[in-house]
């Protein structure tokens, strides 16, 4: 999984066939076909492991965190996650564009992901003491901005760059919040 996970980030899904995972992962193709019947459902479970290993960090760093905003915790854990990983941008919006409209699982997958990023941010605003969905959804365009934008420039910098204006916004609102 490994192997092919790397393989479709660096090279895409369409481009990266089964023979070549298999070669580069030094197994059989037959043997990839025994636990994962179709390349389809190697991406599905490739893109699950990869949100388990995410939602872990996240709640890595929720045990850590003593003095920022809970909200900021998914771009901390993007942070590193650049840090350790290739910054090709979103391995899940790479998936939707090569899949949207040829495999339902995986486009439904992707869009489910999103959402379930969305709620996991809503919660921590509100642990943070603020409920406001606009709030949300500017700091997911936030989250998936600084993700794109990785292939390009300095991943840290970007980063670094957003969090910095994320904390901002975040004690703008609940400045508001309080004085209201």
């Amino acid at each position: 999984m490994h192997t092919a996970e790397k393989l479709f980030y660096e090279e895409g899904f369409h481009r990266t066939g089964v023979a070549r995972i298999a070669s580069k992962a030094g197994t059989t193709q037959r043997t990839l076909y025994k636990h994962f019947p179709s390349k389809e459902d190697l991406v599905l479970c490739i893109m699950g492991e990869r949100e388990s290993r995410y939602f872990q960090d996240f709640a890595r760093l929720a045990r850590l965190n003593t003095s920022h905003f809970h909200a900021l915790i998914p771009f901390y854990s993007l942070l590193n996650w650049l840090e350790k990983e290739a910054s090709h941008g979103c391995f899940y919006m790479h998936a939707l564009a090569e899949y949207k409209g040829k495999h339902s699982r995986i486009e439904n997958f992707v869009l489910e992901h999103k959402q379930r990023m969305r709620v996991d941010l809503t919660q921590r605003l509100q642990h943070d003491g603020i409920s406001d969905d606009d709030l949300v959804s500017i700091l997911i365009i936030l989250l998936e901005g600084v993700t794109a934008i990785s292939a390009i420039g300095s991943p840290r910098e970007n980063c670094l760059q957003v969090i910095k204006q994320t904390e901002w916004i975040i004690k703008q609102s609940a400045k508001i919040k309080h004085n209201q």
